[in-house]
């Protein structure tokens, strides 16, 4: 059978039954030449074409679905599924003035390396602009618009910690930006932080494929959706498994399913990301989601701040404390980042060994 289950069962009910078509990503097994056409010739308009991962995305009526499965050159279908940001809660804003100890970097880099955000967008928020703008390029998946902008705010939140401009309670000084990291905002999820996940892949393709322009060495994932048992097939899991293989650091979000096990969200449970959970001072947050993957693996790989996290604000030049392993994610990104300016040749295999040794056991969590 080449139709995910998940998927059959829905053909078969009466809800999607009544709906003019449904979001589909197939895998291909022939050149994509040929896909192409036989797809626009039989089954209509393509959304995206993603040939990182072999695939494309495309809406289809209910009744070609099950046709489509049966193609020759189809290797697999499986549901375009909604893919969310990873943040539980929004706390309080304060202004610029109240703020002034968050400061723009103060000895910016020859040659910085980017992090690429796949997230809501960024807002040109003076900490990020003045007096150098570290927002090397901006592309929308969304709304389809030129310039920098962010509806929902918390891709600018990310970004922020990302440059280093961050602070959480138990900091003993607040971050200064200081070590200048460079960012290419890719805005796949909408002004509720909300996206499907060929949308998020079509974003990988894009940093994939201006990766070397922008050295982009680091992409931030703070998103996820419930991960199922069917890995080897995660459209998610494998767009990670790809860009790492293309030489990539991606930083994913552990999910904010926790305390319970067996809760880290795709692509948190790719074996080749690194999965970030939330810490809350010296334990970890009740949120956080918990491994082990339904794969068996050790999850996440390691935790940071991730509660009451100080950052910039989406709409004006204030800054917004939240909370969630969203937050966790971009301070490992912004460190694989500096790590890439010490070694520019490094693997991404070496940079997370190196993350990895640089972690502590928390003082108030017992020993595994």
């Amino acid at each position: 059978m080449t139709i995910h289950p998940r998927l059959i069962e829905k053909l078969e009910s009466h809800t999607v039954s009544r709906s003019p078509s449904i979001p589909v990503i197939l895998y291909y097994c022939r050149p994509r030449n040929e896909v192409r056409q036989c797809i626009l010739h039989r089954y209509g308009p393509i959304k995206y074409e993603l040939p990182f991962i072999n695939a494309m995305a495309l809406d289809l009526p209910p009744e070609k679905v099950k046709l489509i499965g049966k193609e020759r050159m189809v290797q697999w279908v499986t549901e375009d599924v909604t893919v969310s940001k990873a943040v539980i809660s929004k706390t309080h804003g304060v202004g610029e003035s109240e703020a002034t100890s968050l400061k723009t970097p103060s000895r910016p880099s020859q040659s910085p390396v980017s992090v690429a955000i796949i997230d809501t967008g960024v807002a040109l928020h003076p900490a990020l602009t003045q007096p150098v703008n570290r927002i090397r390029a901006f592309t929308d998946f969304v709304n389809h618009k030129a310039e920098p902008y962010d509806d929902d705010g918390h891709g600018t939140h990310i970004a922020g910690i990302v440059s280093g401009l961050a602070s959480w309670p138990d900091q003993k000084e607040q971050g200064k930006g200081e070590g200048r990291v460079n960012i290419v905002a890719v805005k796949a999820l909408d002004e509720e932080g909300n996206g499907s996940a060929s949308d998020i892949l079509a974003a990988m393709q894009w940093t994939l494929n201006n990766s070397r322009f922008y050295n982009i060495r680091v992409v931030n994932l703070s998103l996820g959706v419930t991960a199922e048992e069917d890995y080897d097939n995660d459209p998610l899991v494998r767009g990670v498994d790809v860009l790492t293989r293309y030489g990539l650091t991606v930083v994913t979000a552990a999910g904010n399913s926790g305390p319970n096990p067996k809760t880290i969200s795709s692509p948190g449970i790719c074996r080749n990301a690194i999965t970030v959970g939330a810490s809350d001072g010296e334990t970890v947050a009740t949120f956080s989601s918990r491994g082990p993957t339904p794969q068996g693996l050790l999850k996440p790989d390691l935790l940071a701040p991730g509660v009451d996290v100080l950052s910039l604000k989406g709409e004006d030049s204030g800054y917004l404390s939240q909370s969630g392993t969203s937050m966790a994610a971009p301070f490992v990104s912004r460190e694989a980042a500096l790590l890439y300016e010490t070694f520019p040749f490094a693997s991404p295999w070496l940079i997370k060994h190196l993350l990895l040794q640089q972690t502590k056991p928390l003082p108030k969590e017992p020993p595994e």
